[in-house]
């Protein structure tokens, strides 16, 4: 618990800016439950280190199941994660950073047209997309079952299809190394666009586990 508390004051001292309330407990923590505590300690050192520079990253926050978009430690915007899965959930510690922004089908903008048309909107935004991060991290973003029922149906195949590949490595091959960790997060589709929206190359990442699941 001390631990806890010296990192918010630490993290605190870095963001003047915020308020106290925002800054209390920012993860919610249960103070009864050492693995809840254990894993604040983890997430609230790695954001020291992102909140100590001028950048914006992200916060994964799998018990509150949201997306938090901050800087600074400051909270700029959240997006509510309707529902998730992870696979390797043991391997998502640390700060991992994305190596590319999902691809964006641009508009054609006439001419005669382009003085008052945006290039770019949130509108053009995919739905559905996979990001890749360091450390082998990858995630998919998706809406829905009923809003992309072929598109969720496909998803839930390729999960299988990587847990019977596993399985049948496991068999054939009991030192087999771990899974690369990955994560498949369900949007409504204005939250997955307003994601691809505020990602940028490189941006940083730091995913808060359960501590049971």
């Amino acid at each position: 618990m001390a631990i806890v508390l010296l990192l918010l004051s630490l993290l605190v001292g870095c963001v003047p800016t915020a308020s106290s309330a925002e800054l209390d407990n920012p993860l919610d923590v249960d103070i009864n439950d050492p693995a809840a505590l254990q894993e604040a300690t983890r997430v609230l050192a790695d954001e020291l280190k992102l909140a100590a520079r001028p950048q914006t990253y992200l916060l994964i926050d799998l018990v509150s199941q949201a997306v938090v978009i901050k800087a600074r430690g400051v909270e700029m915007h959240r997006l509510s994660i309707l529902r998730w899965s992870v696979e390797s959930l043991e391997n998502m510690t640390g700060i991992f950073r994305l190596t590319a922004r999902p691809p964006i089908v641009r508009r054609k903008v006439t001419p005669s047209a382009a003085a008052g048309q945006d290039p770019i909107s949130l509108s053009d935004m995919p739905v559905s997309y996979r990001l890749a991060f360091s450390s082998s991290l990858t995630m998919e973003i998706m809406p829905p079952a009923q809003q992309a029922p072929l598109q969720w149906a496909l998803s839930r195949a390729k999960a299988w299809w990587r847990w019977l590949r596993r399985w049948f490595q496991t068999l054939s091959s009991p030192n087999v190394s771990e899974p690369a960790p990955h994560i498949l997060l369900t949007f409504s589709e204005n939250e997955a666009q307003s994601l691809a929206w505020s990602l940028i190359d490189g941006m940083p990442l730091v995913i808060r586990r359960p501590a049971e699941r």
